[in-house]
């Protein structure tokens, strides 16, 4: 599994291919879950991203609306 540093170079590489420009907040760890959480917001249209260093078992390590789809601004 790869670490929050590693996700978060992932997830931003993702994130500018689909033309937005993440703004990224702390990590916060969970603590039932023993996982850290990091999020950030696009400053130009809102779309999110969330990385877990440790998702559930159905759960994902990257996800949101700003590595799903292009930023409107961009188009």
């Amino acid at each position: 599994m790869l670490n929050l540093k590693e996700l978060k170079k992932e997830a931003d590489e993702s994130c500018k291919f689909r033309g937005h420009k993440m703004v990224w907040f702390d990590p916060v760890f969970h603590k039932w879950s023993n996982s850290s959480l990091q999020d950030a917001y696009c400053s130009i249209c809102g779309a999110y991203v969330q990385i877990c260093d440790n998702p559930q078992i159905n759960g994902i390590a990257i996800g949101g609306s700003a590595v799903a789809m292009t930023c409107p601004c961009e188009e």
